[in-house]
């Protein structure tokens, strides 16, 4: 398709976007909600100063290789840890939402249109990155996330490391921009109960159904999940 017709299409997207919010159906969106924090690669000047032998080291030389080779994707290093580190050594330049079903979600609470969304993590740092008019479960029903409560716990972040082309990365200006995404440990679907019940009452006159964040699963919770 040209370009013309492509700026066309959006064009009449746009114009009628009002139109297919006002006629959508609830999305009911899961299965794994996070946060997502954001790090700038070549601000990350640590992970290439780390010794060799240590966990810190290997992220830093994997992602190196990585953006070198023009790579993004996803990678996982088993690290506990690694969450506290990045938070407490490099600079989180923004925060934001993780799971397709979530990010799903957020786009259409941000268009204005209805979206069910399971969440297990209801703590401050969870909810201060979900969109308020999102639908979320509770023991009395339905409500908006930017009526909970916050709660206990957290899940562990997972960090996108972003890199720019044109920017130095050490000895190279890398030619590529992409991103990586870590997760520094195995993880379970979101255990959210209340929504198991709400989701299949809403079932009967949802438009569409989301299910993601299986590939985040260790092969011994896989069966559960």
């Amino acid at each position: 398709m040209k370009a013309e017709n492509w700026r066309t299409t959006y064009q009449d997207l746009i114009e009628n976007l009002p139109i297919y919010v006002e006629d959508a159906q609830l999305t009911i969106c899961g299965l794994s909600t996070f946060v997502d924090g954001y790090v700038r690669l070549h601000e990350a000047d640590l992970l290439w100063a780390a010794a060799e032998g240590t966990p810190e080291g290997a992220l830093g030389r994997e992602l190196f290789r990585r953006a070198s080779a023009g790579i993004g994707g996803e990678f996982y290093l088993e690290w506990p840890e690694g969450a506290r580190w990045v938070d407490e050594n490099l600079r989180v330049w923004r925060r934001g939402i993780g799971g397709s079903g979530a990010q799903a979600a957020q786009t259409l609470a941000v268009l204005g249109a209805s979206a069910l969304m399971n969440l297990e993590d209801r703590s401050w740092e969870q909810l201060s990155v979900i969109h308020p008019d999102i639908l979320v479960a509770t023991v009395g029903g339905l409500t908006r996330c930017g009526e909970l409560p916050s709660g206990q716990g957290g899940k562990p972040a997972h960090y996108i490391f972003e890199f720019t082309a044109g920017k130095p990365l050490g000895p190279i200006v890398l030619k590529r921009s992409s991103r990586t995404i870590v997760r520094f440990q195995e993880e379970h679907l979101d255990r959210d109960p209340d929504f198991e019940r709400e989701s299949v009452v809403a079932a009967e006159k949802a438009g569409a159904g989301i299910l993601s964040g299986f590939n985040e699963i260790g092969p011994q919770k896989i069966d559960e999940s």
